[in-house]
């Protein structure tokens, strides 16, 4: 999972709520930007 800080305002495809610019984001398995802890949601579903 590669993690960063959101650079734009956008919205997380997970949750579906406001990401604000500066918080900590992640790349899904799809390879969608979501929230770091959507992401890791995410990855740990079997």
């Amino acid at each position: 999972m590669i993690g960063m800080k959101a650079r734009f305002s956008t919205k997380c495809i997970v949750c579906d709520a406001f990401i604000e610019k500066g918080k900590e984001i992640a790349k899904n398995e799809d390879g969608d930007w979501v929230h770091k802890h959507c992401a890791s949601e995410i990855l740990e579903i079997p």
